[in-house]
């Protein structure tokens, strides 16, 4: 204890988070110095196998870029992990509980695996369903759909999207109209 004197300050006490953060070998290093005598003892190596897990790579990524989720696994990721079982399975069905925006569900309707997934934010579902269920509408289709949405209403955004963080405010307009009912 008296290695730490100097840094009980006036009151001459230490709380134990202080004192733990003190002993750690780390001193502004990776917690894996903290793990590495005990990984020995139990001999286990740890092998540092990085993932492209983020979803940056999406970008280019056909599908998977319609819209980009930046807290999103990336398609290459998921495409790792279903060629790692690949072998084992033979018709697997993919649930996906936090579903997100959908990469894992459409990387498993590009495989020809049947999936489930299930997501609470509305936008979130709203993407991910698009993402999954809208692959076979044409441009035609679209540009009648868009030619029938009337051009001189508007149904107002919730006022939790009226800032200039979530969208432009040209962008905004354009989603109003899109939205009239």
């Amino acid at each position: 204890m008296e290695r730490y004197q100097a840094e009980l300050g006036s009151s001459g006490q230490i709380d134990v988070r202080k004192l733990n953060i003190m002993r750690s070998p780390k001193r502004g290093g990776s917690s894996d110095v903290d793990a590495e005598s005990y990984l020995k003892e139990l001999n286990i190596e740890i092998m540092e196998n990085k993932q492209p897990i983020q979803f940056s790579p999406n970008a280019t990524e056909h599908i998977h870029r319609w819209a980009p989720y930046v807290q999103g696994f990336s398609a290459s990721f998921v495409q790792g992990v279903f060629n790692q079982y690949r072998l084992e399975y033979k018709d697997p069905i993919i649930l996906d509980p936090f579903a997100g925006c959908g990469t894992v569900l459409v990387q498993a309707k590009l495989n020809g695996f049947r999936s489930i997934g299930t997501e609470l934010n509305n936008l979130l579902h709203f993407m991910a369903d698009t993402k999954v269920n809208c692959w076979d509408i044409t441009p035609k289709y679209l540009l009648k759909a868009y030619n029938a949405i009337p051009k001189n209403k508007r149904s107002p955004a919730p006022s939790f999207l009226k800032s200039d963080t979530h969208f432009d405010k040209g962008v905004l307009k354009n989603l109003e109209s899109i939205t009239y009912s």
